[in-house]
């Protein structure tokens, strides 16, 4: 096997991110570029320098149809409803000619992906809302530590906090975790709501207003057009603040520690 440069692993995430394009415009799919990647479209028009992931959102009924409907000899489209060993509560579409080695987290065989989050409705009611939120988000935190290793570089005493966190959580399987995420999440429909959850890593910062998404525009990434919500200043503001201002250089790093190969 070839281990491949991160230009070859961002030309191969591209590629996965035009067939999707492709696909949701001729089959009448939403979808919108997401986090650090709508952030590099805005600011960079392409990839964040030190960063090497893209992520992309859509509608729940948007999303099972794409999980349902999407075909392709080299690309797969990945979820808990479609694999029951899969680790995580929202999808991915991967390249299946290649293998991702990440140490630090799931063992699961997969390939240089494109992650795709759900968006779903919440209830009017701010206390059900903040009932709703939080118990996905502690679902959320259940899934994430089932799938950390144990790492040196962690440390003994962090080690040991994970193993006896683990141990509580021993009577919930992983898939039971992940599709407990999915059913709760999906309760409220997003024509009923003011308001939208996402299921990223920012918590409060994805309950997010239903305008954001009212409509489409467009942004370039990496050469192509690609679909953002309306909302995108406000969207990027609530997740970073001044997104258009250029972190330290200490914190220009990437936050991911994993090798890619060509099978």
């Amino acid at each position: 096997m070839k281990e491949l440069s991160c230009d070859e692993f961002k030309q191969i995430q591209i590629q996965i991110l035009s067939e999707i394009k492709i696909f949701c415009e001729k089959n009448g799919l939403n979808y919108y570029l997401a986090y650090g990647t709508l952030l590099g479209a805005v600011r960079h028009q392409g990839f964040i320098p030190w960063d090497d992931d893209i992520d992309i959102v859509m509608p729940r009924i948007d999303y099972l149809k794409f999980e349902k409907l999407f075909k392709h000899d080299r690309f797969e489209f990945l979820s808990i409803s479609k694999d029951a060993t899969y680790p995580y509560h929202f999808g991915k579409v991967l390249d299946k000619n290649t293998i991702l080695v990440d140490d630090s987290s799931s063992s699961y065989d997969i390939g240089v992906n494109i992650d795709v989050f759900p968006i779903d409705g919440l209830p009017s009611s701010e206390m059900r809302k903040r009932i709703h939120c939080h118990f996905v988000w502690f679902l959320q935190n259940i899934a994430t530590l089932k799938l950390m290793k144990y790492v040196r570089k962690r440390g003994m005493i962090k080690n040991i906090i994970l193993a006896f966190l683990k141990f509580i959580f021993i009577p919930f399987p992983l898939y039971t975790v992940l599709k407990a995420i999915n059913n709760y999440a999906m309760k409220y429909s997003m024509e009923k709501s003011s308001e939208y959850l996402l299921e990223g890593a920012y918590k409060n910062r994805e309950v997010v207003c239903a305008s954001i998404f009212q409509s489409k525009m467009n942004v370039v990434f990496e050469n192509e057009s690609y679909s953002a919500p309306v909302g995108t200043n406000s969207w990027l503001m609530q997740l970073y603040g001044n997104y258009m201002e250029m972190p330290p250089v200490e914190r220009r790093i990437s936050t991911h520690n994993y090798k890619v190969l060509q099978k």
